[in-house]
């Protein structure tokens, strides 16, 4: 299934454009950040996963600093 077969390449980079820029800001980064956060803790100490529990750090730093990398970025 190839998404540009419906939309063109341009709509599509602006899909993704406004996609990260309201997931990476505001309130939703913070929820995604706090619901990471305690999915590591969680993995990591209670379910004795350290590899998942690692990978849900990463996302929680993502979604921490995400805004000012994808404004470095989009510069």
């Amino acid at each position: 299934m190839n998404p540009l077969d419906y939309v063109n390449e341009e709509e599509y980079g602006q899909m993704w454009a406004i996609i990260f820029e309201n997931l990476f800001s505001g309130n939703i980064a913070r929820a995604l950040a706090l619901m990471c956060l305690l999915a590591s803790m969680w993995f990591w100490i209670r379910r004795k996963q350290p590899a998942l529990g690692f990978i849900f750090v990463i996302f929680t730093v993502i979604f921490a600093f995400g805004q000012p990398l994808v404004e470095v970025w989009a510069s």
